[in-house]
């Protein structure tokens, strides 16, 4: 069998892994579908041109999914906090 090595950042390997435990399967199991689906729409030129300008950017980058996302006000008053906080 051959293998594909994948490097990720910590935070790209964090968003795969969630979504691993969530489905409860394993990272690899997320990343084959993935693969899976891209594979069976790459006869789609727009799937190539997307391949290699993420390959590009993903230089200079981390994709939206890796990033922090904002944190949501209510959710803190939801908790009984005051939402924002001044020291």
């Amino acid at each position: 069998m051959n293998t594909i090595k994948l490097e990720l950042e910590a935070e790209e390997y964090g968003v795969v892994e969630r979504f691993a435990e969530v489905l409860g399967v394993a990272p690899g199991d997320v990343a084959y579908a993935a693969l899976h689906r891209l594979m069976m729409t790459c006869d789609d030129p727009a799937v190539g041109r997307d391949i290699v300008e993420t390959r590009a950017w993903r230089r200079h980058h981390l994709p939206a999914r890796a990033r922090p996302r904002p944190r949501d006000p209510r959710a803190s008053r939801a908790r009984g906090g005051g939402g924002v906080r001044r020291h």
